[in-house]
């Protein structure tokens, strides 16, 4: 089988086991299955929740710009006025101090959205679960073909054995000699067929089963142990920045403040 000789010029495995070990496979795999179905429908739950977050960040953010505006608009109109015209009362708006409005802008143009790289990191583990299980729905699939091919074998192999001790069935009971004669010819080349492909279906899947109990889904439990680390530290120094722009920013206020008292 062409497939197979693909499989093992790509994966180099040891493929002959125990029998025993590789029952043990084929139970890891049937319960990581369950585990990676079960988990493609926490995680499209998750991906809601976390899309909401992403929009409300945006949102705070978007609010905190407002209401240091509406600090501005305050210290035009309030301030101004209970200070009578004295722009010396002013923090925000003091003539004398650089343009708080950029200032702020650009604060706020260095944060990051931490939930926004969390929702994309979830995306891609779902992508990368369905993927898996895809890759295990086809050694399944393997798996159906090759009982599909054992069973019309065996049907095969009834028809012949009936044919070779002459007895009557419902397939046979019209033909005439000869073409019973050539039906024995065409089932024999049939029965022999699916002795070979059987064979074939057989090793694939001993192989596939092999390469997924012993080497991918480690690889991949592992892999997405990285992944998670990698995420939740990109998460926390964009939350670090992000506060450390925050304070920059206040503390530029206070300082205005200070500086004027």
């Amino acid at each position: 089988m062409q497939v197979l000789e693909k499989y093992r010029l790509t994966f180099k495995i040891e493929e002959d086991h125990e029998p025993t070990q590789i029952a043990k496979y084929r139970e890891k795999i049937n319960m990581f299955v369950v585990f990676l179905k079960k988990a493609g429908l926490l995680m499209e739950k998750a991906k809601e929740n976390m899309k909401e977050m992403v929009n409300h960040q945006e949102k705070l953010k978007d609010n905190y710009l407002r209401m240091y505006y509406a600090f501005m608009k305050y210290e035009d109109i309030a301030v101004d006025y209970f200070s009578d015209c004295d722009v010396s009362k002013r923090v925000l708006t003091h003539p004398g101090v650089a343009d708080c409005k950029q200032t702020i802008v650009d604060s706020f143009n260095t944060h990051k959205n931490p939930y926004r790289d969390s929702y994309i990191w979830l995306k891609g583990e779902q992508l990368d679960c369905r993927g898996l299980l895809e890759s295990l729905a086809g050694r399944e699939r393997m798996m159906k073909h090759q009982l599909a091919c054992e069973y019309k074998r065996k049907e095969n192999q009834s028809e012949l054995d009936k044919l070779e001790m002459n007895k009557t069935s419902f397939k046979n009971f019209f033909k005439s000699k000869n073409s019973k004669e050539d039906m024995k010819l065409k089932l024999t080349a049939d029965v022999l067929a699916a002795d070979h492909m059987i064979e074939d279906y057989r090793k694939l899947v001993q192989f596939l089963t092999v390469l997924l109990g012993v080497e991918v889904i480690n690889k991949f439990k592992q892999s997405k142990v990285t992944q998670y680390k990698r995420m939740l530290r990109c998460f926390s120094v964009h939350e670090i920045n992000n506060t450390h722009a925050m304070a920059n920013l206040c503390h530029t206020f206070l300082s205005l403040d200070e500086m004027k008292n």
